[in-house]
């Protein structure tokens, strides 16, 4: 193609949003929007200086042609909408990308236009290095894994390429392949450039990112783009049905076909229930944990729009009020941030105007192209570029009804890169509006290019923040400098990425760092900015607890477990004040009311009981508290363990067996027997204890004792692969193979040591 011209370069940068890192922050689209905002000025710049006698009418060109000023119009009454917002910064920040995006759309118009290379040629170059740039890097550690540990892990993290989500994966590439499709169909060479492609392409959809959803639209669309494909041959070569839809078998089901049965045989050996495709597609007809939580977001959202049909709740919004929504269905603090359904959540925040505004722009573009696509098949002539620009399109519009790619950058310049390419195809096909003083709009989209990059700035650096203080949040560790803490960005954006008030994070380790007082207080200021997700009544009764204000705590605790129950800290808290307030009926009647009882919950329960009522009325809490032990719950058993030894008992045992790890490391294994020992006496129901009092005896070579200790672990039905592993070294010392390779046989198959370790300890060595 020769020296790349400057429009070319600008489109290339729109295309490489998704390959943007994370550059430290806590959710790639942060940076994407930075990056989009920095194009979009500099763009902005360049057309000003290229065009700077008739700038302003070079962009009013394109900001006439309808989807581009439907789009601004979507823009506008978007910030009309923020009038009934709860959070007024969230809508603020939603904005900003919608500007980015509404920009981004009419500037990859423009260059894609006046670009000066063949438009088809060019795209073409583009959607395969997209490609390329997309299914390449899940590779590495998709094989590395299989290298290293014999099979890949289901769908792991690492396999995520460039894109930050396996979901996004897929239908960034279910956008592209289409294309493939049409350049394998139609080339005259590099044909089998193309056919690898499409075979590498399905690999990663059906090995790497096993997204059902691509799996639904494969199984439906595909099909369907295999009988046009052929019926186009067929009129065209005027040949039979039969031997018209062979070449369109070839480049777009054996490719699939390919790919399953390479997926089929990699994955043989793994034992990972669920991974492999098989299993992800019989899920497909199966109501599980993700079907009902959507259905519950569709609920939710669907009660929003009729609840607030003209102006909706506000844009940005749907993560406060699908919280509110979801109350009943959420675990923990994993708020419904997304509807999963562009089409409810985009209505459910900007009204039902909002959601026409938007999705027109789209079903526009979609309705001419199938005007032009059903005219050409009635005049037998060529349509096979509609075709895949019905097939690309409909792509994101599939992932808009599962997923929310409006708010994922990567798949918003996908769909502007395609609408922009139809737009030219469809030439005069594509209306205007007579915008007789476009002028104002320019000078209103130039003042907001440095509010933009302002905001973009903000949310980048709260974002590198927020990930220091997930991280340390999640892992539970609290030593925290105060200093970054008051530094912190806590206005805008107002909320983490988990939707929980930054305010709120930072009175978390303001509390863990022992500053109460100002940690209810920020509770207190926190609330407001998602008054529904409760984090700062939960922790705040925590500060309660430590001023020894136990009204207080449990009042703050009992609402937040009244607001979301299925929240372990909110039920622990509770919990804790009853505790300490020695109200056993109240405990007796949180558990028993306690809907979804998890081995945490059953196990927090019965260690409050325990810590109420003394060993002597063991019998009495067994009978009138009506436990259930469930079975094999070690937790429930736990529990009931702490019952029968006591408090003090369960207390003290837990700090000799401390004593005990700490001397074991220091090597000195007597003194780790001795505490180990006394720890076991207290508490023998803990099988850690006996696991590392087994190992101290190893270590000092007296195997028998090992070996009894272990039997009876076994004989309790609780035996661990540690334990095994520990009786096997005994075994072999006092050169017992035969039972030592039985367990070794037990450990291989559980992967607990290598095929090399068991190979040159028993084969052939068994006594």
């Amino acid at each position: 193609m020769g020296k790349i011209s400057i429009p070319a370069l600008f489109v290339c940068l729109f295309a490489l949003t998704g390959a943007v890192p994370y550059l430290e922050s806590a959710d790639k689209v942060h940076v994407q929007m930075l990056y989009l905002s920095i194009i979009n000025i500099i763009s902005v710049y360049y057309l000003y200086n290229r065009y700077s006698n008739n700038f302003g009418s070079q962009i009013g060109k394109y900001l006439r042609k309808t989807p581009i000023f439907i789009f601004f119009i979507f823009f506008i009454w978007t910030i009309i909408t923020i009038i009934p917002a709860i959070n007024f910064q969230e809508s603020l920040i939603q904005l900003t990308f919608y500007f980015q995006q509404f920009l981004s759309f009419l500037l990859i118009l423009l260059f894609l236009d006046t670009q000066k290379y063949n438009i088809d040629s060019f795209f073409k170059v583009i959607i395969v290095f997209l490609c390329l740039i997309e299914i390449i890097p899940p590779l590495v550690p998709y094989f590395s894994d299989i290298i290293e540990f014999g099979k890949p892990s289901f769908r792991s993290l690492e396999y995520r390429g460039i894109t930050g989500s396996l979901n996004i994966l897929a239908f960034s590439l279910l956008i592209k392949l289409p294309f493939i499709f049409y350049y394998s169909f139609t080339a005259r060479k590099n044909k089998i450039l193309y056919v690898v492609i499409t075979i590498i392409t399905m690999f990663v959809i059906f090995s790497i990112t096993k997204t059902r959803g691509a799996f639904i639209y494969i199984l439906f669309i595909y099909p369907l783009l295999v009988l046009f494909f052929s019926f186009y041959d067929y009129k065209k070569l005027k040949i039979n049905l039969i031997k018209s839809s062979i070449k369109p078998i070839l480049i777009i089901i054996v490719p699939i076909i390919i790919a399953v049965f390479i997926t089929n045989y990699i994955e043989s050996n793994s034992i990972d229930e669920g991974s492999k495709v098989q299993d992800r597609v019989s899920t497909l007809m199966s109501e599980d944990s993700s079907t009902s939580q959507r259905l519950r977001y569709y609920k939710g959202a669907i009660e929003s729009i009729v609840e607030n049909p003209f102006f909706g709740i506000g844009t940005g919004n749907w993560e406060i009020v699908g919280t509110k929504k979801d109350w009943k269905g959420m675990q923990g603090y994993t708020v419904p941030y997304h509807a999963h359904n562009d089409y409810l959540e985009i209505t459910a925040e900007s009204g039902l105007l909002g959601g026409l505004l938007y999705f027109f722009v789209i079903f526009y573009i979609v309705f001419k192209i199938l005007k032009k696509f059903f005219i050409k098949i009635k005049k037998n002539e060529n349509f096979l570029i509609d075709l895949i620009l019905l097939t690309s399109i409909s792509a994101y519009l599939f992932d808009a009804l599962i997923n929310f790619p409006s708010a994922r950058p990567i798949q918003q310049i996908n769909l502007f890169l395609i609408l922009s390419y139809s737009i030219l195809y469809l030439k005069e096909d594509i209306g205007e509006f007579k915008i007789r003083h476009y002028r104002p709009i320019i000078i209103f989209i130039i003042c907001l290019l440095p509010l933009s990059i302002y905001s973009s700035l903000r949310i980048y650096q709260s974002s590198v923040q927020q990930k220091i203080i997930l991280y340390l949040y999640n892992s539970g560790q609290t030593d925290i400098d105060k200093g970054f803490l008051d530094n912190m960005e806590i206005d805008y954006p107002s909320l983490a990425t988990t939707s929980v008030p930054l305010k709120a994070f930072k009175a978390y380790f303001y509390l863990k760092n022992n500053y109460f007082e100002e940690s209810i207080e920020l509770f207190n200021e926190a609330s407001g900015y998602n008054p529904y997700v409760y984090f700062s009544e939960g922790w705040k009764s925590m500060a309660f607890y430590q001023l020894g204000q136990m009204d207080s705590a449990r009042y703050s605790a009992q609402i937040a477990y009244n607001k979301i129950p299925n929240n372990v800290i909110h039920y622990g808290h509770l919990l804790q004040a009853m505790v300490v307030q020695k109200d056993s009926v109240g405990l007796k009647n949180l558990y028993d009311n306690h809907k979804y009882k998890s081995q945490i919950e059953n196990e927090l329960y019965y260690t409050g009981i325990a810590a109420i009522l003394d060993k002597d009325s063991e019998g009495f809490v067994l009978d009138d508290f009506d436990i259930i032990e469930q079975s094999g719950s070690k937790y429930v058993k736990k529990g009931m363990y702490t019952l029968k030894v006591g408090y003090d008992n369960m207390i003290n045992a837990a700090k000799y067996h401390t004593l005990g790890e700490y001397a074991f490391e220091s090597k000195q294994f007597t003194a780790a027997l001795e505490n180990f020992q006394k720890a076991v006496d207290l508490n023998p129901y803990e099988i850690p204890y006996k696991e590392n009092l087994a190992n101290s005896f190893l270590q000092l070579d007296q195997n028998n004792e090992v070996i009894d200790i272990i039997n009876d672990i076994e004989n309790d039905n609780q035996l661990t692969n540690k334990a095994r592993w520990i009786r096997a070294l005994a075994l072999i010392s006092i050169k017992d193979n035969q039972n030592a390779c039985n367990d070794l046989s037990v450990l291989l198959q559980e992967s607990y040591i290598p095929q090399n370790l068991y190979s040159s300890l028993c084969l052939n060595k068994v006594d």
